[in-house]
């Protein structure tokens, strides 16, 4: 008798928060029903209202923590980036037409269309041409979904080429290895002979098929902190880059899969074997010469036991022996870039249709005192900008119209502090040295989008950084939370479930204003 009155207030305020949840996004249907006065949207917003049904009946049921948290996991990621694949028109991510041309062009010098050393024009199918030019645009609104209706065909019924000019493309900077499973899509849609809008939708499947592939083997992988990972993955901002063709889904699970095959390297206290050396030499190498300043996960490598080496000096060679690694992969793939960003040209820079002279180092060297205010001064306007494109506030191309109002990037933010602290199921504790390490690893990464983007897109007349995004922090974003994993904090509940299924929510109810709000944008 006393067990139920204890628990049933317990049910009654779950079930209460439960329907509210459920009353509030019918609402928000209706809402945006009525506004877009669309019938595709009142299909898309009740199957929002399903799946908001089935994500509450099985938390409410305790069938997420029953459940082996590795399936649910894998299953609420894969249809995740299923569901944005879709939700998103073509070309509506960040870079997405260079990417997808650039994936376009790898598949031409693998059947001998295109050539390595020159990509200034790639030919096309005439349909894929014709998405690339005239059936695509950047923003999301009722036309670019309806252009998906009118030209979409099953097959491809046009079998001429045109060449389309881009503007150049390397080995080194297109980042080959994530760019795998776009690639691959690309070459099976051209064996089948599928239309534009198929051949593009399977590229993007099968490159978000790649991250969580990557995503996967980091939350098997890593020995504490399975929520902070499972959460990382789940954000708006890691699905829109995930599923589609943005190099960015690769390099955010292989920069998860480093950090997961280092804290376990730490944690572990048998002997180091020859497989744990080769799988983070392995990641090393892949990451390194995607983006340089994400090799800073590997100051994690001098936090790994001594007693795990058969003495000092072998723990040492094996650190050495990473660095050269990575040294020497990011040297074979980016030493022309990094040679650019020391030399001061006389020729006019270009960003789009804007000329002028970028920052360069010897701009550094003369005004340091300068250059520390500017930096600073870019954190102070652009922080709040920075925070809720980290998460995923705006998506798309920073379209207003579409973007989460505050009180949801502040959500998406309290579930990841929650998600990052011990609680029942997860009670291991971080050490100082590893948040220490954590928390550089985080700003070393901020301080280094900023000069990347201060050398190489900032005009010497502009007063701020300008071209850094939230975004650029993803990779490490699971660095920054266990540096926030409070010793004095424990969760006498287990939290997997809440942190997964209300990450989930919020994705439904940013998803249904976002449609909404996109188709009644004529």
């Amino acid at each position: 008798m006393d067990i139920r009155q204890k628990t049933e207030p317990a049910v009654w305020s779950a079930l209460l928060i439960s329907v509210a949840f459920f009353c509030v996004l019918l609402v928000n249907v209706i809402y945006w029903y009525a506004t877009c006065e669309s019938t595709k949207f009142f299909v898309f917003g009740f199957l929002a209202c399903i799946l908001l049904g089935i994500i509450i009946y099985a938390f409410k049921m305790n069938i997420i923590d029953r459940m082996t948290s590795e399936v649910v996991f894998l299953s609420a990621l894969s249809i995740s980036c299923i569901f944005f694949v879709f939700l998103f028109p073509p070309f509506s991510v960040p870079d997405e037409g260079h990417h997808f041309l650039s994936s376009y062009w790898l598949v031409d010098c693998i059947t001998g269309e295109s050539s390595l050393t020159d990509s200034s024009s790639i030919p096309l199918r005439q349909d894929d041409y014709l998405l690339c030019t005239e059936w695509a645009s950047n923003e999301i609104s009722l036309h670019s979904y309806q252009s998906i209706l009118d030209h979409f065909e099953l097959f491809n019924q046009n079998d001429e080429i045109e060449v389309i000019a881009t503007e150049g493309f390397s080995v080194g900077s297109e980042n080959i290895v994530t760019k795998i499973g776009s690639v691959l899509g690309i070459i099976i849609a051209r064996i089948l002979n599928l239309g534009a809008y198929p051949l593009f939708y399977l590229g993007r499947l099968l490159n978000a098929a790649q991250f969580v592939m990557l995503s996967y083997a980091a939350f098997k992988i890593i020995p504490t902190g399975k929520t902070i990972v499972a959460s990382v993955s789940l954000l708006p901002m890691t699905l829109h880059l995930a599923a589609s063709y943005s190099y960015d889904g690769g390099i955010i699970g292989l920069s998860m899969l480093l950090i997961a095959l280092l804290l376990r390297a730490i944690s572990n206290d048998k002997p180091f074997s020859i497989k744990e050396m080769i799988s983070i030499g392995a990641v090393t190498a892949l990451l390194a010469p995607c983006k340089i300043l994400y090799t800073s996960i590997t100051l994690l490598l001098f936090l790994i036991p001594k007693s795990r080496f058969r003495n000092v000096r072998d723990k040492y060679i094996f650190i050495i022996s990473l660095i050269l690694i990575a040294g020497v992969s990011i040297i074979g793939f980016r030493l022309a870039g990094i040679a650019g960003l020391a030399s001061s040209s006389t020729e006019l820079d270009y960003r789009g249709i804007e000329s002028g002279h970028f920052y360069s180092l010897g701009d550094v060297i003369n005004n340091p005192i300068g250059t520390i205010a500017l930096f600073f001064r870019t954190l102070l306007v652009n922080g709040d900008f920075y925070a809720s494109t980290l998460v995923g506030g705006s998506l798309g191309w920073f379209q207003d119209s579409i973007a989460a109002p505050y009180f949801i990037v502040f959500l998406y933010y309290l579930l990841l502090l929650i998600g990052a602290q011990k609680c029942r199921n997860d009670c291991d504790d971080v050490q100082l040295p590893t948040k220490v390490v954590m928390t550089s690893i985080f700003v070393l990464c901020i301080f280094g989008s900023m000069v990347s983007m201060f050398l190489g897109w900032t005009f010497t007349y502009e007063p701020i950084v300008m071209g850094v995004q939230g975004r650029y922090f993803l990779p490490v974003l699971i660095a920054a939370l266990f540096a926030v994993r409070w010793k004095s904090v424990y969760i006498n509940q287990p939290t997997y479930g809440l942190v997964l299924s209300g990450v989930c929510t919020l994705n439904i109810f940013y998803a249904v204003g976002l449609v909404g709000s996109a188709l009644s944008l004529v």
